[in-house]
């Protein structure tokens, strides 16, 4: 009896979190539909696989005599599409693109999301494949969840990475899930209560430990590397004090633009042109230099 009763709460806790990891975990259809030819940009539509042996689909955009090449890492429950407003201004720059969809997005397989810490085989899986197109400098584009993987993999991976820009990438997976339940009006104690079952189910989905992976605690390895961090003002999901202190931990290599009177993912929607300016001077000083 002694046994049963501490197997039994054990039990229902795990199929708790198990239940309630589905909705951070789960598999995000295609919502939006795009094509690089809509831009008058000519492309090959590729495939790779990763090292857990997942096929990505995805776009690859050349550009003439150019050994530089931007991947590009799209947000949470989205796909690539929509990030193609930014490839024309890029592409003109001198730069080959590389978009793909995340696992378990859009066009590719996959049935399980991570947002970013089993993600970073997909970024890994991309550089490969540009690679094999003879990129020589390589640099990281990264949106939401896109900006945060993009980080974990410049800190897994550096050698490979020349630059990373993060656009509104979360820093600590656990408060943006904590602000996430604020927004729907969770009571304090259910908020922490959610957020701590949802992310012991994804770990147990997933193999991966995604209470603990998390770019504000990878800044030593990140110290090498030219990283350029974009934040909305109105961004409930990161801490200015952690960007703040991640910029400071990582040096000179380190610099944070923070956008006025924006939310989340609206840090272009004041000035296009002027956001897009501000990418390619970013990576023409530490790609082309």
């Amino acid at each position: 009896m002694p046994v049963l009763w501490v197997v039994l709460p054990l039990i229902v806790i795990i199929a708790m979190s198990m239940a309630l990891s589905v909705f951070l975990t789960r598999r995000h259809p295609q919502q939006v539909f795009a094509s690089p030819t809509e831009y008058g940009l000519e492309f090959e539509e590729i495939e790779f696989i990763t090292l857990d042996h997942i096929r990505l689909r995805g776009w690859w955009i050349p550009t003439k005599n150019t050994k530089q090449t931007l991947i590009f890492l799209h947000g949470y429950s989205g796909s690539m599409d929509p990030d193609l407003k930014y490839a024309p201004a890029l592409h003109h720059a001198g730069y080959n693109i590389l978009m793909f969809d995340f696992r378990a997005h859009g066009r590719s397989e996959g049935k399980v999301t991570t947002l970013g810490a089993v993600e970073v085989r997909d970024v890994q899986a991309a550089i490969e494949f540009a690679k094999t197109r003879e990129s020589l400098k390589i640099g990281l584009m990264g949106f939401s969840m896109g900006g945060r993987t993009a980080l974990l993999t410049a800190a897994e991976s550096g050698q490979e990475i020349s630059a990373v820009i993060s656009d509104g990438g979360p820093l600590r997976l656990s408060y943006a899930i904590l602000q996430q339940s604020k927004e729907k009006r969770f009571p304090w104690g259910v908020r922490h209560l959610l957020t701590w079952s949802m992310l012991l189910g994804a770990l147990i989905r997933s193999g991966r430990n995604l209470f603990t992976i998390d770019p504000i605690r990878k800044v030593s390895q990140l110290k090498g590397i030219p990283i350029f961090l974009i934040h909305a003002e109105l961004d409930p999901y990161t801490r200015m004090v952690d960007l703040h202190s991640m910029v400071a931990a990582i040096g000179k290599n380190a610099k944070l633009e923070v956008i006025p009177g924006v939310k989340h993912r609206d840090t272009d929607s004041l000035d296009l042109a002027g956001y897009t300016s501000k990418i390619i001077e970013f990576f023409d000083t530490t790609l082309k230099s």
